[in-house]
C-alpha cells in the first residue's frame, strides 16, 4: 500500500528538484564537506585539482567527530594544478575520524575546484602487493530529504569474520540533526529489531553505526529518514572485509542515495578474472516495475529483462552469465512503464576479482555507483590521475545517449603543464577506456578532462587505479568518479610541479611562512621553497609540532657529527643549535626538522619518532625540481644531481628469486630523510623512528636488500622511485664524509654506509664521490675495518684494530670490547670466535653486500677491496676460523704446550657457526643460493 500525505508531496517536491537538476550540470558547491578516518592504520589523502586554467586560494579546515576544529591550511593552485595533501601528517597519530570543510576564494574559479579523500591501508613492506586496499569518497553536495542503500555483512571466505559495515551520517548544517535508520531484509521485510535513531547529531558531528554485521553474514536494506526534511547532511556506507588471517580482503564506500528512475550507463567488467553483481534495490514504500539492459562497450545489447520488485527489496543479478569472462561492459536500470513523480530505483555494480582463473578466493573488490553527468557540451569531466605506487590508470567513459559522442580527453601534470591527450569516439550506448599510465609513466600525478562539445544528455566516466600483485594479475582495484565542472582555457607544455603557499606539511612537520612562497617537490618528494626576490629569503614564523626547549628540535644545514639541537635526551644535545623564530632562512639552506618520540621514555633508543627537511632556493630548480635529487641536508656544500643521468645500464636484470620485496617497499624504507650524520653508536638514538632503524645492522641488512633487489629485472620505469630514494641516501652520506664523518669499526654499529654511497657515485658516475670510496682507509667504513687480511696465514679474518693489552683483557675478564682482532693474526678475533658480534651483528649482515659486489663488477672496482668478499665466502661455506694457532688459551701470549686439548685458543671452533648469524634476509638468502 502506498503512503501518501505531507511526506509523499516532500518526495515529490524533493524528487521534482533532482529531476530539475538532472537538467543542468551537477556541479559541486563550495563549502563542502569531506571525511577521514585514521582507524585500522589508513592513510588518508585529499586530492585537489583545479579543472580551470586560473589560478585558485582554497582552505582546508580539519574536525574531529564531535565537530571540534583541528586546525586550518590554506592552499594554493596554478591553473588546471594538482595537490594531495597527506591528512595523516595534520592530524593526531591516534584512531580517530572526522571530517574536514572545503572552501575558496570563490570569483572566476568558483566552479573550477574538485577534491576527493583516498583511503588507504598500505601493506607491510615485502608483501606481494602495495595496497590491502583502497577507496574514495569525493566531496559532493548535501543531501536533502531521504536517503538509502545497501548493507551487506556477507564474507567471500566463509571462515573469516561478517564483513563489516558502517553508516557514517554527518551533520553538515546549522541545527542539530535527527533522522531514524530503517532497517530491511532482502526481500523488503522491514526489521524494526535492526533500525535505530540518529539523535540529536549536532552541527559538525560526525558518527559511525554499525549496520549488517552485529547480526551475522547478512543483506539489508537501509533508509535514512530525516524528522526535518529540509536538514542538509551527508552520509555513506563503508564495508571493510577481513580474512581469516586478520589482513583485510578489500574496503570500499558507498554514498547513500536518493535514487532515480534512471541510473545511466554504469560500468561492468569481470577483469581479470571478476565476479561482477549488479544490485537493484527499491527505495519507494510500494513495488516498482524495472527494465534492466547490459551492453557491450560497443553499444551492442547482451541481455534485457523487465520485472517486478516489491518496496524496500532488492535484487543481485550475476552479470558474468551475460557479459562473459575478462569481459567489459554497461548496466543500464530504468523505471518500466509510466513512473510516478515519487517513483526510484538504487543501482550498483559490484565486482569481486580473484588472483587466478578459477580460484573462489577474491583478492580485490569495489562497487560503482551512478556518477555526475554531463548534460551540457560546455562542461567537461575532471578525473584525478595518479599513477604512483605502481598503479595503472584506465580512464572509462560511457555515452548514455542514442547519438555517436566525439571530443577529447587532455590530462594535465601536478603543476598544470599539459602531459597528454587522447581523442574519445563513443557509439550510441557505448563506452571507452583509455590507459593513461601507458603515456605519463609511474609516479606522476594530476587531472584529466573529458570534453565533449555537444554531449547533450546521459555522458559519464569514471577513473580506476589498478594495483599489481607480484604474482602477476591484479593486487588491487580503487574506482574514481569523474566531477562536473565548469572549466575554460588552455596549458602549455613545462616543466615540474609547484604552487604558492603559506605552508608546507611534509611526514608530520608543518613549515608555515609569514606570506605565500612558490614551493615544490624534488624527485624524493622532499620539498624546496623559492625565496621572496625582495627579501632574499623565506621567513619562517613557526616550524610544528613546536620546539619546548628540549625537544621536537630543528637546525640548519646540520654540520657537527658530535653535538645536536634535536632532543635532550641524545647525548651532546646543544639548544643552541635550535634557532629562534621566525627565522629568516637564506638559499642553499636546509630546514631540518626532528618531532620527538614520547617526552616520558627517559631511556628513549631512539628518541626521535620523525624528521623531515625542507631545502630554501634562490629560484625554482629546473623543470621544478622533478627530475633532480634533494640536495644533501648536511653541510652547506649543496650538491645537485639529476635523475636524468642514472647509470641504469649498469644494473644488472636478473629473474626475482623467492622472498622478492616490492620495490614500493623499498621506496618507503628510503624514502624519508635518513639522519645519520651524529659520530659513533650514540647515533642510533638520533634515527628517526619512523625514517629509519637505529642499529647499524638492521641499515646493513636494508641498504644491501635495497641494492639486490634494484639488480632484479623489473623495468627502469618501474624501478626508478626506488633506486631515487636510495641514491638519496647515498648523496647524502657523501655530504657527511665531506664533512668529517666516518663510519669506523664498532661491532655492528657502522655497519652499511659504504654500499649505499659507492652504489649512489657509481648510478650518479659522479668522480668525487666515486673518488671517496675508491681511496676510503679502513678506519673510514665498518666493512672495511671490521676485517683484515692477516700477513701471517694469508687469512681474511673478523676483528677490530686493538691493541694485545685490549685484546686479552677481554679474554681474560670478559669485559671491554668483545671485537678485537686477534693480535697474532691466527684465528678470528672477538670474545670468542664465530661468536659474540661476529656472530650476531656482522657476518650475516654482510652476505647482501658480498652478494651485490659479486653480482655488479664495477661496484666491486669501486670499493677497491675485497677482503669483505672473501671473508664472506669462507663464513658462508666454512664458518669461523680458529686453526692452526700455537697460542694458548688465557696465557696472555703464551705458546700452548699442553696439546692434549688440542693446540691453539679454541680448537673445537674451527669452522663452527657456518652460515649462521642475525640481521639476515630471507630475500638475501634467495639471491645468495639463486646467484652465487
Amino acid at each position: 500500500m502506498r503512503f501518501r500525505g505531507l511526506v509523499a508531496i516532500l518526495i515529490i517536491l524533493l524528487t521534482s528538484g533532482q529531476t530539475l537538476a538532472q537538467s543542468s550540470p551537477d556541479l559541486l558547491s563550495l563549502p563542502a564537506r569531506g571525511f577521514w578516518n585514521l582507524y585500522l592504520d589508513q592513510q588518508n589523502v585529499v586530492e585537489c585539482s583545479n579543472g580551470s586554467s586560473q589560478p585558485l586560494i582554497f582552505q582546508i579546515e580539519m574536525f574531529n567527530n564531535e565537530g571540534g576544529s583541528l586546525g586550518q591550511w590554506q592552499y594554493s593552485l596554478s591553473g588546471f594544478g594538482t595537490i594531495h595533501i597527506i591528512l595523516n601528517d595534520l592530524l593526531p597519530n591516534t584512531p580517530a575520524y572526522g571530517t574536514y570543510v572545503v572552501s575558496d576564494s570563490g570569483g572566476p574559479t568558483q566552479n573550477a575546484l574538485r577534491c576527493l579523500t583516498a583511503t588507504y591501508r598500505r601493506t607491510a613492506p615485502g608483501a606481494e602487493k602495495i595496497v590491502e586496499y583502497g577507496f574514495v569518497l569525493p566531496l559532493r553536495n548535501d543531501s536533502i530529504g531521504v536517503t538509502s542503500g545497501v548493507a551487506n555483512s556477507m564474507n567471500p571466505d566463509p571462515s573469516a569474520p561478517a564483513t563489516w559495515n558502517y553508516l557514517s551520517v554527518a551533520n553538515t548544517g546549522s541545527e542539530a540533526f535527527h533522522a531514524v535508520v530503517q532497517v530491511f531484509d532482502e526481500d523488503g521485510t522491514a526489521r524494526p529489531d535492526r533500525s535505530f535513531s540518529v539523535n540529536g547529531l549536532q552541527p559538525g558531528q560526525r558518527f559511525d553505526y554499525p549496520l549488517a554485521h552485529p547480526w551475522g553474514k547478512v543483506i539489508n536494506f537501509y533508509r535514512i529518514v530525516p524528522s526535518n526534511l529540509s536538514a542538509p547532511y551527508q552520509a555513506f556506507l563503508s564495508r571493510y572485509s577481513q580474512r581469516s588471517d586478520g589482513s583485510y580482503r578489500f574496503a570500499f564506500a558507498m554514498r547513500s542515495d536518493a535514487g532515480s528512475c534512471d541510473s545511466g550507463l554504469v560500468s561492468l567488467s569481470t577483469m581479470d578474472p571478476a565476479t561482477n553483481w549488479a544490485v537493484v534495490a527499491n527505495p519507494s514504500d510500494h513495488p516498482l516495475s524495472y527494465s534492466l539492459e547490459i551492453r557491450r562497450p560497443s553499444g551492442e545489447l547482451l541481455h534485457s529483462v523487465t520485472q517486478g520488485i516489491a518496496a524496500f527489496a532488492q535484487h543481485h543479478i550475476n552479470v558474468n552469465q551475460y557479459l562473459g569472462q575478462s569481459a567489459l561492459g554497461t548496466l543500464r536500470v530504468r523505471c518500466a512503464g509510466t513512473p510516478e513523480p515519487e517513483d526510484a530505483l538504487l543501482v550498483h555494480s559490484a565486482m569481486y576479482g580473484h588472483l587466478y582463473t578459477g580460484t573462489p578466493e577474491v583478492e580485490w573488490a569495489y562497487a560503482t555507483q551512478p556518477g555526475p553527468e554531463l548534460n551540457e557540451g560546455s562542461y567537461e569531466l575532471l578525473g584525478f590521475v595518479n599513477t604512483f605506487w605502481q598503479a595503472a590508470n584506465w580512464h572509462k567513459s560511457f555515452n548514455g545517449t542514442t547519438a555517436a559522442q566525439n571530443g577529447s580527453v587532455n590530462v594535465y601534470a601536478q603543476n598544470g603543464c599539459a602531459a597528454a591527450q587522447r581523442a574519445v569516439g563513443l557509439s550510441a550506448g557505448g563506452t571507452s577506456d583509455h590507459g593513461f599510465h601507458e603515456n605519463l609513466g609511474q609516479n606522476v600525478v594530476g587531472l584529466s578532462l573529458l570534453s565533449l562539445p555537444s554531449a547533450s544528455g546521459r555522458v559519464s566516466a569514471e577513473l580506476l587505479r589498478v594495483y599489481p600483485h607480484s604474482q602477476g594479475g591484479i593486487g588491487y582495484i580503487m574506482n574514481l568518479p569523474t566531477a562536473v565542472v565548469d572549466s575554460g582555457g588552455t596549458s602549455q607544455s613545462c616543466g615540474g610541479p609547484s604552487s604558492s603557499v603559506s605552508s608546507v606539511t611534509k611526514h608530520g612537520v608543518t613549515w608555515t611562512f609569514d606570506r605565500p612562497h612558490v614551493v615544490g617537490q624534488y624527485a624524493n618528494g622532499d620539498y624546496w621553497v623559492a625565496a621572496d626576490p625582495d627579501t632574499g629569503g623565506v621567513r619562517i614564523t613557526r616550524i610544528s609540532p613546536d620546539f619546548d626547549g628540549t625537544h621536537n628540535g630543528w637546525e640548519v644545514n646540520p654540520h657537527d657529527i658530535t653535538y645536536q639541537g634535536f632532543d635532550s635526551r641524545v647525548a651532546h644535545f646543544d639548544g643552541s643549535k635550535v634557532p629562534s623564530l621566525p627565522y629568516l632562512a637564506g638559499p642553499n639552506q636546509s630546514i631540518v626538522k626532528s618531532v620527538s618520540v614520547d617526552y616520558s621514555d627517559t631511556g628513549c633508543r631512539p628518541c626521535l619518532k620523525k624528521a623531515a627537511v625542507l631545502t630554501v632556493v634562490s629560484e625554482p630548480p629546473p623543470g621544478n625540481g622533478a627530475t633532480f635529487f634533494r640536495p644533501p641536508y648536511f653541510g652547506s656544500n649543496k650538491l645537485q644531481f639529476s635523475t636524468s643521468g642514472l647509470r641504469t645500464d649498469l644494473l644488472p636484470s636478473l629473474a626475482p628469486p623467492a622472498n622478492t620485496p616490492s620495490l614500493e617497499s623499498i621506496r618507503n624504507r628510503f624514502g624519508e630523510v635518513q639522519l645519520d650524520h651524529k659520530s659513533n653508536w650514540t647515533g642510533r638514538h638520533m634515527h628517526p623512528e619512523d625514517n629509519m632503524p637505529d642499529y647499524g645492522a638492521d641499515i646493513a641488512r636494508d641498504t644491501a636488500v635495497a641494492a639486490l633487489r634494484l639488480m632484479l629485472n623489473d623495468s627502469v620505469e618501474d624501478k626508478l622511485p626506488a633506486l631515487i630514494a636510495y641514491v638519496q641516501y647515498g648523496i647524502d652520506l657523501y655530504n657527511m664524509r665531506y664533512g668529517g664523518l666516518t663510519f669506523e669499526a664498532n661491532g655492528g654499529h657502522a655497519n652499511g654506509r659504504k654500499l649505499p654511497l659507492a652504489f649512489a657515485a657509481l648510478m650518479l658516475d659522479n668522480q668525487a664521490m666515486k673518488d671517496s670510496v675508491f681511496a676510503a682507509h679502513n678506519g673510514e667504513f665498518s666493512e672495511d675495518g671490521m676485517v683484515y687480511r692477516s700477513s701471517v696465514n694469508g687469512m681474511v679474518l673478523f676483528g677490530q684494530s686493538c691493541s694485545e693489552s685490549m685484546y686479552w683483557y677481554n679474554q681474560l675478564t670478559s669485559g671491554g670490547s668483545r671485537t678485537c682482532r686477534d693480535p697474532y693474526q691466527y684465528i678470528d678475533g672477538g670474545e670468542t670466535p664465530g661468536g659474540s658480534y661476529q656472530y650476531c651483528c656482522n657476518s650475516k649482515v654482510w652476505k647482501g653486500a658480498a652478494l651485490a659486489l659479486n653480482l655488479m663488477p664495477e661496484l666491486s672496482a669501486l670499493w677497491n677491496n675485497v677482503n669483505l668478499q672473501e671473508y664472506v665466502d669462507r663464513w658462508v661455506s666454512f664458518g669461523a676460523w680458529t686453526q692452526p694457532d700455537p697460542y694458548a688459551p688465557n696465557g696472555e701470549g703464551a705458546l700452548d704446550s699442553n696439546p692434549a686439548d688440542g693446540v691453539g685458543r679454541y680448537p673445537s671452533l674451527h669452522g663452527s657457526n657456518t652460515d649462521g648469524g642475525s640481521y639476515g634476509s630471507a630475500f638475501m638468502e634467495s639471491m645468495w643460493d639463486a646467484y652465487r
